[in-house]
């Protein structure tokens, strides 16, 4: 380039910044970035907006930060709970097993109660019986058995063998002699709760 030209007061060079550049070349549209970078305690994280109903519990522990070791014990209460709800199904059902129990025994004492009486029925007897009275059950040499009214201290030479005693019940059953104290008192309980029941009512 000739001294002339150079000397030209237009074609003198002038510094030109890179902040103008970059302001010279952005578009209409464009906002102008910044050269420096934006300070972090200047940055804006967007947070869940907190509802205006939670003011009716307590703020602390609804966002409360659980530790894992929470969850564990949380476990733990679940676990005790299902040992405690298993155990007491186990306690009850072992209380209607041992219902179950006796009343299978109940039931096998009413069913030999029930043989028993159809086996003294078909004993032979002379006589008629009457409800509430006392029949001596007697056994032959012979092995026959037999009802009598005779008891044992009236028929003190007979060669019979005395088996019991029973007594024929009004709901035509038979109860023997050793059982009356047994059967006495169960009727006593029996009126006893039918009494406090009426008086109740």
């Amino acid at each position: 380039m000739c001294a002339q030209h150079a000397s030209h007061p237009y074609n003198r060079a002038f510094p030109i910044s890179s902040s103008l550049f970059a302001a010279s070349t952005l578009t209409p549209n464009s906002t102008p970035m910044s050269s420096s970078p934006t300070p972090a305690d200047q940055l804006q994280v967007k947070l869940v907006t907190q509802s205006t109903d939670s003011c009716v519990v307590n703020q602390r522990k609804v966002h409360k930060q659980y530790q894992p070791t929470d969850l564990v014990e949380l476990a733990k209460s679940i676990q005790s709970s299902h040992e405690f709800v298993q155990s007491n199904a186990v306690s009850k059902l072992s209380v209607i097993a041992e219902q179950m129990a006796a009343l299978e025994n109940q039931a096998k004492q009413i069913i030999e109660k029930a043989r028993l009486d159809a086996e003294l029925h078909n004993i032979p007897c002379n006589l008629q019986k009457i409800p509430g009275k006392m029949y001596h059950l007697w056994q032959k040499p012979s092995g026959e058995r037999f009802f009598s009214m005779l008891s044992p201290e009236e028929w003190t030479t007979s060669k019979n063998e005395h088996l019991g005693s029973f007594r024929f019940e009004y709901d035509r059953s038979w109860t023997a002699e050793k059982d009356f104290d047994t059967v006495k008192f169960h009727r006593g309980l029996v009126e006893k709760f039918c009494t406090s029941r009426a008086i109740q009512n």
